[in-house]
């Protein structure tokens, strides 16, 4: 699985492992993320709460999803892209509540 953060690059924390694709620059680089990583069987995306489906982490899981079904699924029904991708439930701060937090300079490890 791969955790992707989309919160801006300058966040004080993360997950470890987690990669940074902030959602404002999404776009730029989904072709590419794609590409990369549609063989990955689970993506779970994430922001600072995931409070809405218009919070960063499921709008870009949204977008990822849209992209996936295109690009690599040739139109897949959503239900079935779907099946592949999560919300971390909560977000950060819902991580952070159940695990310690870790300075960014750790991302990756």
């Amino acid at each position: 699985f791969v955790v992707v953060d989309a919160r801006r690059a300058d966040c004080e924390s993360m997950i470890p492992g987690a990669i940074n694709l902030p959602a404002h620059s999404f776009a730029l680089s989904s072709c590419t993320l794609v590409r990369l990583l549609h063989q990955v069987p689970l993506m779970s995306f994430h922001c600072n709460s995931c409070a809405s489906p218009t919070s960063r982490g499921p709008l870009v899981a949204s977008w990822y999803a849209d992209m996936l079904a295109k690009a690599v699924l040739q139109g897949a029904e959503k239900a079935t892209v779907y099946e592949c991708l999560a919300v971390l439930v909560g977000g950060m701060k819902g991580w952070e509540e159940l695990h310690r937090k870790r300075d960014a300079s750790e991302r990756g490890k």
